[in-house]
């Protein structure tokens, strides 16, 4: 039995010769260990022909598997990791949308290519909204197949890559927030420090300051003492001679006063009490 696939109208890709398919390989050098999967395909249909001949035509390249239903086909997947299913879109039981639902909850980094007879295109678009990666209509050519088999795989790299670059990142993000976190602390302590350098060198200025006056006072302490006892044997000698100019004074009014009349004496003996020199 031969099949012969087309695309849909309204798909954006075209037919392509099998020399420009040989040109990509059908797996991706990311520079990262490969993952269980990545080159095992999953092949469900309810019609053993078209599940003999997509796995003849692609076990060349790729590990396949095949399954009649959509309960065998998720029997496998627990199993075994898969990294591409090709399920066709009508089977007895589940059909290939709800097994597509299935696949997309459990086995996120699984690809799914849907496969059917059906040409429409809400169809289609149905099922590439759900998750499906591409939606092929039988019958189709085989290098079609191949080259969407080969992309699917391109793409799976392709994430697995960027979570990759994404927990890294994510990584890298929380190191420097830690860093910043450590700098800042240790900003915040070398604030501290100069504030208390400061702190210390306006304490020692000050002290300074008080020292200066308070060592000028002590430093001439001895010098003011004597001029102290200078000034006490000045007073005591200045307090003798008004004490004996006092005498004299009151010596010579009661001379005077009996030599003199009454008023007369009287009026010197105040002037002379009254004189200061």
């Amino acid at each position: 039995m031969t099949l012969t696939m087309k695309r849909p109208e309204n798909s954006e890709h075209t037919a392509v010769k099998v020399e420009r398919t040989a040109q990509i390989s059908p797996s991706l050098d990311v520079g990262f260990q490969k993952e269980p999967g990545d080159n095992r395909i999953l092949i469900v249909d309810d019609e053993a022909p078209i599940r003999q001949l997509f796995a003849e035509h692609l076990k060349d390249t790729f590990d396949c598997a095949t399954a009649s239903s959509a309960d065998e086909a998720l029997a496998q997947l627990a199993v075994a990791p898969f990294g591409l299913v090709i399920a066709d879109m009508i089977m007895p039981g589940r059909n290939g949308v709800e097994l597509l639902r299935e696949i997309t909850v459990k086995y996120p980094e699984t690809g799914v290519i849907m496969v059917s007879g059906v040409d429409r295109p809400q169809r289609i678009r149905d099922a590439l909204r759900v998750g499906a990666f591409d939606y092929l209509i039988k019958p189709c050519e085989l290098d079609i197949l191949t080259l969407t088999v080969e992309r699917a795989f391109e793409r799976r790299a392709l994430q697995r890559t960027a979570r990759i670059y994404k927990t890294h990142l994510e990584r890298q993000n929380i190191e420097l927030a830690n860093r910043k976190a450590e700098l800042e602390r240790l900003q915040a302590q070398l604030v501290h420090t100069e504030k208390m350098a400061s702190l210390g060198q306006l304490a020692a200025g000050i002290a300074h300051e008080l020292n200066n006056p308070a060592g000028f006072i002590h430093g001439n302490m001895d010098i003011l003492r004597d001029y102290l006892s200078e000034l006490d044997k000045l007073l005591a000698v200045y307090d003798n001679v008004l004490l004996l100019l006092s005498l004299i004074c009151w010596r010579l009014t009661w001379q005077y006063w009996r030599g003199r009349d009454r008023g007369s004496c009287r009026h010197v003996t105040i002037r002379m009490v009254n004189y200061r020199p």
